[in-house]
């Protein structure tokens, strides 16, 4: 072999043993380095589930609720997953149009991003919940019920010092004092009275479900037996020195 054809040899040796080490040392830093893959993999393959605490009962001084929880539904979206729904049928449920239901899908991503669930309709009147729910099916996977605790007062009266709370405000979040850290958009939060001043008694904990879901974004029950969720934890009641009695016959 002429001493021509022995470099041009050596040549291209080095060339292919280049782009071995190349492709060696890319597929080392996608699957080692990299997370930002290994993250979409498991947002594809898992769905996080918040579960929503009940908020503390408010009693009376012989032991009758004047604040207590009703159970409502919110109706979640998660964006990448709505395909192929009628979308006519559930803006005619939820008595919306074509814009607004647009428009909310849109506020969901930029919400939570297009992967993970937000909020498109909170605390769903029995009504709305009734006819959802018996059509869920032409809705999934992109949408879910999701259980949410609620205040009801039985008196009716008090208000003014019992208060009332609310949907955390995008102004509250963006705080920078740290205050309300541990909430995300859509938790509730007391905004006036007792609901306020007690808040960290009251508002409990929430807790994280992990699911499993099929190459349908389907849920298949919970991720490794359940060892990576938490539990929501329920709020503390409080008792008050007051009579609600005395309230109810001062209003009559």
């Amino acid at each position: 072999m002429s001493v021509f054809n022995q470099s041009r040899k050596r040549v291209i040796q080095f060339i292919m043993l280049g782009t071995v080490l190349v492709i060696v040392a890319r597929l080392f830093y996608l699957q080692v380095v990299e997370t930002k893959y290994s993250k979409l993999a498991d947002a594809n393959a898992h769905l996080r589930k918040v579960i929503y605490p009940s908020r503390g009962i408010v009693y009376d001084r012989h032991g009758r609720a004047v604040m207590r929880n009703e159970a409502l539904y919110d109706l979640m979206v998660t964006p990448i997953n709505v395909k192929n729904i009628d979308t006519a049928y559930m803006c005619e449920i939820l008595e919306i149009d074509m814009k607004e239901f647009q428009r909310r899908i849109q506020v969901a991503r930029n919400r939570e991003g297009p992967r993970r669930p937000s909020v498109f309709s909170s605390l769903l009147s029995p009504e709305m919940y009734g006819k959802l729910q018996e059509s869920m099916y032409l809705f999934q996977p992109g949408f879910e019920l999701v259980q949410r605790p609620v205040r009801s007062y039985p008196y009716g009266v008090g208000a003014n010092f019992l208060g009332y709370i609310s949907e955390i405000t995008p102004g509250m979040l963006g705080d920078t004092s740290g205050k309300y850290s541990s909430y995300q958009q859509g938790d509730y939060i007391g905004m006036t009275g007792l609901e306020r001043t007690y808040e960290d008694i009251l508002m409990g904990q929430r807790g994280i479900q992990y699911l499993v879901k099929d190459n349908l974004n389907r849920p298949q029950g919970s991720l490794e037996g359940g060892i990576f969720d938490t539990a929501a934890v329920a709020g503390k009641n409080l008792r008050l020195a007051l009579d609600i009695d005395l309230r109810y016959w001062v209003k009559r």
